[in-house]
């Protein structure tokens, strides 16, 4: 079975790569917008239990989108703060439990990342937590661009500018002030390949067999949790259609 991962890489003012966006990618070809729980599940999987971050990232960062689900749960502390930078996506409503889990996971030693920002008020909270901030160019007009920058003065985050795809937009991204970079004018995307071997360890039959006794979040955390790729494999199982849950496990 061939599993595959994107990784889109992101410069700083010096153009060297501090970071690698992690995208996900059920094959050959490219599925852009897959962004819900089992997307991230697979892509968490393929980096650290298939590939290897290492391998992936080359030591950088990698930036990885989380859903709300896993954003509240314990499941995001199953990652490496040292080695990730943790995307709250846009479509996440910035409730009370969303920022306190986003507020824990920083006090935790994680870097945040609001995705897709355009300034609403609403999202307030969450600016005097997140380190950085992801602006794509392709959503906010250019005569509104600073005004939208000058909106984040308050906040001590660093600005990423994406979907950066020509040379002017790039200076005109540093003229403002913009740390980070990300786009086609510096490279697209590159795929990984890799062939997996099916598996059935001792350790995933024993983990199985608790899980599908489980009852409680915590009893299944507890579980499962000191492996981050097991875990992952385990929430796509359980979610599959071979279980029949009605509710997805998260």
């Amino acid at each position: 079975m061939n599993v595959f991962l994107a990784r889109q890489p992101i410069f700083d003012r010096q153009g060297e790569v501090v970071a690698y966006e992690l995208l996900y990618r059920g094959g050959a070809v490219e599925n852009a917008g897959q962004r819900g729980a089992r997307a991230t599940a697979q892509v968490l999987l393929n980096t650290f239990g298939t590939f290897g971050i290492e391998r992936v990232t080359g030591g950088k960062r990698a930036f990885v989108n989380l859903t709300r689900s896993l954003l509240v749960s314990e499941y995001a502390t199953l990652l490496p703060a040292a080695q990730v930078v943790i995307e709250v996506l846009e479509d996440v409503e910035p409730d009370e439990a969303v920022v306190g889990a986003c507020r824990s996971l920083v006090h935790q030693g994680y870097t945040l990342a609001l995705d897709d920002f355009v300034f609403q008020p609403r999202f307030v909270p969450l600016l005097e937590v997140v380190q950085i901030v992801k602006v794509d160019l392709n959503q906010i007009p250019a005569p509104e661009l600073a005004t939208q920058i000058a909106l984040l003065a308050p906040y001590r985050c660093q600005l990423l500018a994406e979907k950066v795809e020509t040379q002017a937009e790039h200076q005109t991204t540093l003229d403002l002030g913009f740390d980070l970079f990300q786009g086609y004018y510096f490279a697209r995307p590159s795929l990984l390949q890799q062939r997996r071997e099916p598996t059935a360890s001792l350790a995933v039959m024993r983990s199985m067999r608790h899980v599908l006794t489980a009852t409680q979040l915590d009893e299944m955390g507890a579980a499962i949790g000191a492996d981050l790729a097991l875990s992952y494999r385990l929430l796509r199982l359980i979610n599959s259609a071979a279980f029949g849950l009605i509710q997805e496990v998260s």
